[in-house]
């Protein structure tokens, strides 16, 4: 299986949001969450689950849960919000992991997943040094 992300732009351990996402020619970027993406995102991850969207999927955590959250655009349609992820820290920021990644089903399969999935392993080791 291969992915049009190109592995050796994710070696570097930093990785600035905004950002563009290797291997699409600056089609799509990285972003820090917005209140105005609640509702796209509870769409993006009910469908996911194969479930009908609720106000209860794009819920962000509650304020005491320590957490990074982007969405994914792109910017050949204005910056519309295809696929998101966020990252969790609990035990003193030791700890992270991955709530969520989701991605726009007509987008599935060019390796946007994976560009949110090495995301979420960067900031897990920067941020929270997990």
């Amino acid at each position: 299986w291969t992915t049009r992300c190109p592995a050796r732009s994710w070696r570097q351990e930093r990785m600035p949001v905004p950002a563009r996402v290797p291997g699409h020619d600056g089609r799509y970027r990285f972003r820090e969450y917005e209140p105005r993406d609640r509702k796209v995102l509870g769409i993006l991850r009910a469908v996911a689950h194969d479930e009908p969207p609720s106000e209860a999927w794009g819920k962000p955590p509650a304020e005491e849960v320590v957490h990074r959250t982007v969405v994914l655009c792109d910017e050949q349609e204005r910056g519309r919000v295809v696929g998101a992820a966020r990252v969790i820290a609990q035990d003193g920021n030791r700890v992270a992991h991955l709530q969520f990644v989701c991605v726009e089903d007509g987008r599935r399969g060019l390796g946007l997943g994976t560009a949110l999935v090495r995301w979420s392993e960067v900031i897990g080791r920067g941020r929270f040094g997990a």
